[in-house]
This record gives C-alpha cells, sequence and structure tokens, in this order.
C-alpha cells in the first residue's frame, strides 16, 4: 500500500506536465484555426498579380489574345526605325511586362502620321482615308479619336478606326487580304486593351481587314469588355505580341512598339 502511495506522488507531477502540454498545444491550435482565412483568387491584390491575358476564338474560327492594361501610365511608346530591335530584345531592355507593335512606317523609314513619345512629336500627322485615326494619352486619360490630340505624352497614327462609340465600322477596301491583327481599344472604364487576332493553325495570318470591326463587336459582348472605340495597328509580318506566357513574334522589323512597365 505504502509503495503504490509513494508511486501515485511521483506520477501525479508528470501528468500534471502531460495535461497542460496538450492542453497549451490545443489552444495553440484553436488561435491559428480562427487565424485561417480563405483566400480566392478575387480576394489578391491586382498590383501583386500579372497583367490579365486572355484568349478567345471568334466567329469563323479566328483566335483573339488581349491583355487588359492595369494601368494607362504604365504604357510608353518607342519608336524602332534606328534601332530596329527585334521585340524580344526592346522588351528586356526596357523591362516589358507586355510588349505589343506599334503603328505603320513608310519606305523611306518614317512613320505613317503623328507619332509623340514621352511627350516629344517626332512626326506630324497626316491626312489619310486609311489610316484616320489617333491613340493617344493625355493628361486625361486614352482615347482614340478621327482627330489629332492638342496635348499628349504619347500618341501615334494608324488606321482604319474599328469601332466607334460601341458599334463596329463598316469598311470598304479594294485591297484586303488575310493576315495578323494587332488592335488597340479603350473601354468604358477608360481603361486600354491591345488585342491580337490570327488564325489558330497559323498565326502569320488572320482575318481581313473588313472582318475585323465585326469581330471585336462579338470580343467585345461575349468577353464583356465593354469596348468604346478601337483602331487597327500594323499587322502582318510586322506585328508582335509579346506576354510573359504567350508570345508571337514578327518576321519583318516593327516600327514602334507599346511597353507596358510591371
Amino acid at each position: 500500500m505504502f509503495f503504490m502511495k509513494k508511486l501515485f506522488y511521483i506520477l501525479l507531477p508528470l501528468l500534471a506536465l502531460l495535461i497542460a502540454l496538450i492542453f497549451l498545444y490545443v489552444s495553440k491550435g484553436n488561435k491559428n484555426d480562427d487565424l485561417k482565412i480563405p483566400i480566392k483568387e478575387e480576394n489578391i491584390n491586382d498590383s501583386f498579380s500579372p497583367t490579365p491575358i486572355s484568349t478567345k476564338e471568334v466567329n469563323r474560327g479566328y483566335q483573339t489574345t488581349w491583355i487588359l492594361a492595369r494601368s494607362v501610365s504604365k504604357i510608353k511608346l518607342f519608336l524602332n526605325l534606328e534601332e530596329k530591335l527585334s521585340s524580344n530584345d526592346a522588351a528586356t531592355k526596357h523591362n516589358c511586362d507586355n510588349l505589343v507593335s506599334g503603328g505603320f512606317y513608310d519606305t523611306e523609314n518614317n512613320p505613317i502620321g503623328l507619332f509623340i513619345t514621352d511627350g516629344k512629336k517626332l512626326e506630324e500627322s497626316k491626312v489619310s482615308q486609311l489610316f484616320n485615326g489617333y491613340f493617344y494619352i493625355d493628361p486625361e486619360g486614352a482615347h482614340i479619336e478621327s482627330l489629332p490630340p492638342t496635348k499628349a505624352t504619347i500618341g501615334l497614327q494608324a488606321g482604319p478606326i474599328l469601332y466607334i462609340n460601341q458599334k463596329p465600322v463598316k469598311l470598304s477596301l479594294e485591297k484586303d487580304e488575310a493576315a495578323r491583327r494587332i488592335v488597340v481599344a479603350t473601354t468604358k472604364e477608360g481603361k486600354v486593351i491591345f488585342i491580337v487576332a490570327y488564325t489558330k493553325g497559323n498565326p502569320l495570318s488572320g482575318p481581313r481587314l473588313t472582318e475585323l470591326p465585326e469581330i471585336i463587336d462579338e470580343l467585345s459582348k461575349n468577353a464583356k469588355l465593354d469596348i468604346v472605340d478601337a483602331l487597327n495597328l500594323d499587322g502582318g509580318a510586322h506585328s508582335a505580341f509579346l506576354t510573359k506566357s504567350f508570345q508571337l513574334t514578327e518576321i519583318s522589323t516593327i516600327g514602334s512598339y507599346f511597353c507596358t512597365e510591371p
């Protein structure tokens, strides 16, 4: 009997210690559980996410891929007619999150019309039935207009205009070939979207210009992009569309390019 009582007094502190450790472990676990908040994708801060890029097949089997620029202030425009950098080299040089080819240039290596970069006008606007639009960014935001801007940090002349006030423009062209197409568009919220339309099996080919307004209309409605205005940029062999996960490179030199910074 004496031995059993002595054993009980020896084991009692150890039992108390064991109970205390179990209680501490359970309490700590419950505390952590209370701090666990389910994180859904839409709760992640956009500033830490890559620029949204999406792909959708549209009418006639063409593929469209687009970039929604997170901030107008992060869009830069560079002329490439002297350096003649490849799109990949240009993206590396300027640390571009995304790179999209810009406007057209002539046989004398000049932009076909207005060209403004970093607030400096490098080329004046020209009257043209085909190149009848201007994409530019000024202190009020991004715009696509039929008249040149009076004040802009970046801007270029291109065309034709494909979409005006949320409606497709009916185009009539004498010569119209199938080619990869690059488009810049603005939305109801004042955001900028860069779009490439191409043939799925042959990325250098794509829709005719006359098909492009309806493609933009379909994309805007089905993907709920709320596009207001859209302008055709240089396409075909002179076009490039680069993101971190998707690349369509050029065959010939791109005359200029948009760079969205991280």
